[in-house]
């Protein structure tokens, strides 16, 4: 299974992109103290970490959006709040 394909059955296409590309990055910027072998490995941790961690702040973002709504708040587009009328 590629990393791409990973990525993509936990989030959207265009995220998947962006965390394949930054798990590269990251790993490229410690390329000295890698060993060559488990780099592969590792990237597929990366990669599903990443993910993972991106779907559980979307739950908790979504979460907090709609416990802010049943309160009777209004959110603006700056993300302050206020009470509705």
């Amino acid at each position: 299974m590629s990393l791409l394909s990973l990525c993509t059955r936990l989030v959207q296409d265009d995220e998947a992109e962006d965390i394949v590309q930054e798990a590269f990055m990251e790993l490229w910027k410690r390329k000295e103290i890698l060993r060559m072998k488990a780099t592969s490995r590792l990237l597929y941790r990366v990669c599903l970490c990443t993910a993972l961690n991106v779907v559980k702040r979307r739950t908790v973002v979504n979460m907090y959006h709609a416990s802010v709504k049943d309160a009777g708040f209004r959110l603006d587009w700056h993300g302050r709040g206020g009470l509705t009328t």
